[in-house]
């Protein structure tokens, strides 16, 4: 009996020794992304910034799902609240989400969209949602329909927003980025890619009168950017020419001074 017990106490001694080297040996799982420190996007500790490394990142916090694209840089503010540094994203699923596409600039999303950043340039398109922009930078009451994308950068030398002209979502080109970034089965794929399709349509032709006041409304805004820089060209050339009528008469230099 006591030789038995010795034996499983060996035993068991040998099996805990046999585990404890098996997991120090195995080799550790390479992440997908580098996050600031701490394991705060594991430990969903705020503020947090995030780096895709060489696949997309499915990521959900409350009731919001993202999927980062390779290389995409985000810093999660809070469960909530997320400003895209640099890549591209689709916002899968959102509920008063904030978005800080710039100092000047929040985007209140609730429903799908996909966001591109590229230099100080953010673009956003508009799959299912519906979006309110907040800023004293941009015309009052712009938005960005179902269907429809615009890009947002930094601030202009007149104090307003470099603003682009909002315009259709390509579903070519988006088709094909999108793709990658969805997971799920080839038969949702398809339906969902015809569904975009054909909500985009319907709001293209709902909204084309929209999108006429839109256009006419950035248009009119490049035209008195450009008619403001021709007023203030002519009022500095004006006034340097009084300077030099002034210069030439107290040098004597203008014949109508000498009289």
């Amino acid at each position: 009996m006591m030789i038995s017990r010795l034996f499983l106490t060996f035993l068991s001694l040998v099996l805990m020794s046999s585990l404890a080297f098996a997991h120090e040996s195995a080799p550790k799982q390479i992440s997908n992304y580098v996050d600031e420190s701490d394991d705060c996007f594991k430990n969903k500790s705020y503020p947090c910034a995030l780096k895709v490394l060489k696949h997309s990142l499915k990521v959900e916090r409350g009731e919001q799902s993202f999927v980062l694209e390779a290389d995409a840089v985000v810093l999660f503010k809070s469960e909530s609240e997320i400003q895209l540094i640099s890549g591209e994203m689709w916002v899968e699923k959102s509920s008063e989400l904030i978005v800080k596409v710039n100092p000047y600039l929040d985007v209140k999303m609730n429903g799908e969209f996909w966001l591109a950043k590229s230099g100080d340039k953010t673009t956003v398109s508009n799959l299912n949602g519906e979006i309110k922009l907040v800023s004293e930078k941009i015309l009052k009451g712009e938005t960005v329909p179902v269907g429809f994308q615009n890009w947002y950068a930094g601030i202009r030398a007149d104090q307003k927003m470099d603003v682009g002209i909002i315009q259709p979502i390509v579903f070519e080109d988006f088709a094909s980025r999108w793709a990658q970034a969805y997971s799920g089965p080839k038969a949702e794929k398809i339906l969902k890619l015809k569904k975009f399709r054909e909500e985009w349509k319907a709001s293209l032709e709902v909204g084309s009168e929209f999108y006429s006041q839109i256009v006419q409304r950035s248009l009119a805004s490049v035209q008195n950017k450009k008619n403001r820089e021709i007023s203030r060209e002519r009022n500095r050339e004006q006034e340097r020419a009084d300077l030099l009528l002034l210069y030439r008469q107290k040098n004597y230099l203008d014949p109508d001074s000498k009289k």
